[in-house]
C-alpha cells in the first residue's frame, strides 16, 4: 500500500511548484526522505531492544493518521481533473507475473540450488516470457501500465539507467550492513542503527544548498562525483571491514558516503524529469520508482545470496 507514496509525492511537488522552483522543492523532498537513514535504524533498534518487534509496524498507524489528516487539510482543492480509465488487465497481469516470478526466483534460488531446481527454471521461464510480452503489449496499448514512450527522452533514459545501476548495489549494502554488524561483530540493534545513521548527516546539510543553487550547477558533474564517491566508499569498506574494526572505522565510510547520497538522488531526479511535459510527471515518477524498487529488490536478493555463499567458506 505504501508503493504509490514516492511517485505521488514527487508528482504533487512538481505540479504545485513553478519550473524555476522545482529543484528547490525536490531538495526539500530529498531532505525529508534522507532523514529516514538517520532516525529509522536508531528508532527501530530501540524498539526491538526494549519492546516487541511488532511495534515497528504498529507505530506507523498513528503516523499514517496524522499524514492523512494533513493531506486532506492542506491539499484540499488541489486535485487535477480526473477521468475514468479502463484498467489494463493484460498489462497488469503480465507485470505481476514477470516481476513476481523474477523476485521469487531470486529469493528462493539459494534455498533450491538455483537452476538445479525445476521450480527455479519454471519461474525464470515465466518471468522472461511475461516481461517480453509486457514490453510488446505496452508498446501498442492505448492505456499502458508502463508508459514506455518516456524513454524517447534521452535525459529520462539515462536517469533511469543510472538509478537502476545505483540501487542495484546500494540497496544490498543497506540490508547487509545491519546484519553484518549484529551477527558477525556482536552489535545490538541500537548500536547497529547508530553505526548506520551517519550516512544521512551530509545529505541533510547539502540538499538545501543543491536546491538553492541547483540552477547554477551542472547536475551531471554532481552525479559523476556521486558515483566516484560510492566507488571510493565501497572500496574503503572492502579493505577495512574486519571483525576487529572499531566503531569509528565503521562510521567514517558511512559519513563520507553521505556526500554521494546527497549528490545523487536530487540531481539525477532533476535530470530525469527535465524536458518532460507537466502531464507526464506522474507517469515519469511512477516509472522511476518502479525501476528503483525493482533494482533494489534484485540487488538485495543477489547480495544476500553472495553473502550466504561466502559464509560457507569464510565463517
Amino acid at each position: 500500500m505504501a508503493g504509490p507514496l514516492i511517485p505521488l509525492s514527487q508528482s504533487l511537488l512538481l505540479r504545485n511548484y513553478p519550473p524555476e522552483k522545482r529543484t528547490f522543492a525536490l531538495a526539500l523532498w530529498s531532505m525529508t526522505v534522507i532523514i529516514a537513514p538517520i532516525c529509522g535504524p536508531i528508532l527501530g533498534g530501540y524498539i526491538c531492544d526494549n519492546f516487541s518487534w511488532g511495534w515497528i509496524f504498529l507505530i506507523n498507524v498513528p503516523m499514517g493518521i496524522i499524514v492523512l489528516t494533513l493531506c486532506l487539510t492542506l491539499l484540499k482543492g488541489r486535485e487535477t481533473e480526473t477521468s475514468p480509465v479502463k484498467m489494463n488487465l493484460p498489462g497488469l497481469t503480465l507485470l505481476v507475473l514477470g516481476v513476481g516470478g523474477l523476485q521469487i526466483m531470486l529469493d528462493k534460488g539459494r534455498d533450491l540450488d538455483w537452476f538445479n531446481s525445476s521450480t527455479i527454471i519454471l519461474l525464470t521461464v515465466v518471468s522472461v516470457i511475461s516481461l517480453i510480452s509486457l514490453v510488446i503489449w505496452e508498446s501498442t496499448s492505448e492505456n499502458p501500465i508502463l508508459d514506455l514512450s518516456l524513454f524517447k527522452s534521452r535525459n529520462f533514459t539515462i536517469g533511469i539507467v543510472s538509478i537502476t545501476c545505483a540501487y542495484l548495489f546500494y540497496s544490498g549494502a543497506i540490508v547487509l550492513m545491519p546484519q553484518l554488524l549484529q551477527e558477525t561483530m556482536g552489535y545490538n540493534a541500537i548500536w547497529a542503527g547508530l553505526a548506520y545513521a551517519p550516512i544521512g548527516i551530509m545529505p541533510l546539510l547539502i540538499s538545501p544548498l543543491i536546491g538553492r543553487y541547483g540552477n547554477k550547477i551542472d547536475m551531471r558533474l554532481l552525479v559523476t562525483f556521486s558515483f566516484l564517491m560510492y566507488a571510493v566508499c565501497y572500496y574503503w569498506r572492502s579493505v577495512t571491514f574486519m571483525p576487529t574494526i572499531d566503531f569509528t572505522g565503521i562510521i567514517l565510510p558511512q559519513f563520507f558516503q553521505g556526500f554521494a547520497v546527497a549528490c545523487f538522488f536530487l540531481p539525477l531526479t532533476t535530470i530525469s524529469f527535465s524536458g518532460l511535459p507537466d502531464n507526464k510527471f506522474a507517469n515519469a515518477s511512477s516509472m522511476s520508482n518502479f525501476f528503483r524498487t525493482l533494482s533494489g529488490s534484485v540487488g538485495t536478493s543477489l547480495t544476500m545470496t553472495l553473502w550466504g555463499r561466502r559464509e560457507s567458506f569464510t565463517p
